[in-house]
């Protein structure tokens, strides 16, 4: 775990200052790939003796996340670096979160245990614009995210923000920081965002033609 640590600290040091990125982080699920699936039991509400919460969406993520990713913090602030194993446990939630949990408007300061009534406490102390979290049409949905750093992840997704007028030029940069650390590491799946959501607009066309034909069968 250390090691893999320090790994995700250079990586992140090395994506930042390499030329075009203007800003980077790390995700364990990036918007329209897929969520990481978190319960959580408000501090105060309870549940029966051994029964996990309802599953809901969520993401591990590092400090910067909401900048490279366009999402408005809205309350409290953003995770830090400091944001460690030994320090406090937080949490920033989106709005909808905040006002299904919290309907009185003190999400920020809130608290919740993960996974039971007795599991871990963790203060809410952002709440993030909600945005899309499999695709573009979704209705809102309940997104709980997370720091990495305070949850180990092995594996874990780079998203970088460019100023260059392709994103794609980024792929050798960000393969670039990755073999500068380690030349065996595997890289794979580099795309842009906006190839994410012509894929996930693809596919959702695919299953409309074949559900109305078979409509009309």
């Amino acid at each position: 775990e250390d090691q893999t640590r320090r790994f995700y600290d250079d990586l992140l040091r090395r994506a930042r200052s390499a030329p075009g990125v203007l800003s980077a982080a790390l995700v364990s699920n990036a918007p329209m790939v897929g969520a990481d699936n978190i319960e959580v039991v408000v501090d105060g509400t309870g549940l029966p003796r051994g029964k996990k919460a309802p599953p809901g969406f969520g993401a591990y993520i590092s400090e910067g996340y909401f900048r490279t990713m366009g999402i408005p913090i809205l309350a409290g602030r953003d995770f830090r670096e400091s944001d460690r194993e030994k320090e406090p446990l937080v949490a920033v939630v989106n709005e909808r979160v905040a006002k299904h949990y919290w309907p009185q408007g003190d999400a920020v300061g809130g608290r919740f245990h993960l996974g039971t009534a007795t599991g871990p406490l963790i203060e809410v102390v952002g709440i993030a614009r909600t945005s899309k979290v499999l695709w573009v049409a979704e209705p809102p949905l309940d997104m709980i995210y997370l720091p990495f750093r305070q949850h180990a992840r092995e594996r874990l997704t780079l998203v970088a923000e460019s100023n260059a007028q392709d994103a794609a030029m980024l792929a050798p940069v960000v393969r670039d920081a990755v073999r500068g650390l380690d030349p065996d590491m595997p890289v794979f799946g580099v795309k842009t965002m906006h190839d994410f959501y012509l894929q996930r607009a693809q596919a959702s066309t695919v299953l409309t033609q074949v559900v109305s034909s078979l409509g009309l069968m």
